[in-house]
C-alpha cells in the first residue's frame, strides 16, 4: 500500500515543524508550504492526498487558496483558524473545504479530524458526479428530443415512431444514439442551409 500524502500549508514555522511531526508520526509522507501561492503550486502540480491549510496566510489566504485547488485538483482540505465564527465556517464552505480545526489545535484532533475531512471530501465528490450525470441525462434528452422532432416533421412520424428509427438508425451504424441524434440535426441544419440559398 503506497505512503499517504499530506501537505501542510502553514506559515508559522513552530505550528508547521509540530504539524510535520505529528503526521510523520501517522505515517504521512509530509509537504510543506508557507504561503498561499506555494500550496496552490504544490497541491496542483503533485497528488496529495488530504491539504491542512491556515487561513491566514501571506500572497493569497488559505480560503482563497483552497477555492483554486479543488477547482483545478479536488482533494480533502481542513483549514485551520483562529476563528470559528459562523462567517469563516461559511466561506471555507464556499471554498470547498472538508473541515475545518479552531487553533490552538490538539493532537489528538489531527486523525478524527482526517477521518472526517475524507468522508465529508467522498460524500461531495460522489454528489458531483450525481449532478453531472443528471446534467448528462438531461442534455441527451433535450438532444433527443430535437432529433425526434426534426423527423416527426420531416417523415410524418409521431413521436414514438421517431424514437424507433432514431434507435434503428443508431444500431444500423453501430453508433450511440447521442451520436445519431447529432447527425440528424447536423443534416437537418445542412439542408436547411442549402435551401436557403436556392
Amino acid at each position: 500500500m503506497s505512503q499517504k500524502r499530506i501537505l501542510i500549508s502553514e506559515d508559522e514555522t513552530i505550528l508547521r515543524i509540530w504539524l510535520r511531526q505529528q503526521f510523520k508520526r501517522q505515517g504521512y509522507d509530509v509537504l510543506e508550504a508557507q504561503d498561499g501561492e506555494a500550496a496552490v503550486a504544490i497541491a496542483t502540480s503533485q497528488v496529495v492526498d488530504s491539504i491542512i491549510m491556515d487561513i491566514k496566510m501571506p500572497k493569497r489566504d488559505g480560503l482563497a487558496a483552497s477555492a483554486d485547488i479543488m477547482r483545478q485538483r479536488p482533494v480533502a482540505i481542513i483549514v485551520l483558524t483562529a476563528y470559528g465564527e459562523a462567517q469563516t465556517v461559511a466561506r471555507a464552505l464556499e471554498a470547498g473545504v472538508s473541515w475545518y480545526l479552531v487553533k490552538p489545535v490538539e493532537a489528538a484532533q489531527l486523525a478524527p479530524a482526517m477521518v472526517m475531512a475524507q468522508a465529508k471530501f467522498q460524500e461531495m465528490m460522489a454528489l458531483r458526479k450525481q449532478v453531472a450525470s443528471l446534467e448528462d441525462a438531461l442534455a441527451l434528452r433535450k438532444l433527443l428530443d430535437k432529433a425526434k422532432g426534426i423527423l416527426m416533421r420531416e417523415l410524418g412520424l409521431d413521436e414514438a415512431g421517431a424514437h424507433q428509427f432514431l434507435q434503428r438508425l443508431s444500431s444500423q451504424q453501430s453508433l450511440p444514439l447521442k451520436e445519431t441524434a447529432e447527425r440528424v440535426i447536423v443534416a437537418a441544419n445542412t439542408i436547411g442551409q442549402a435551401a436557403s440559398f436556392q
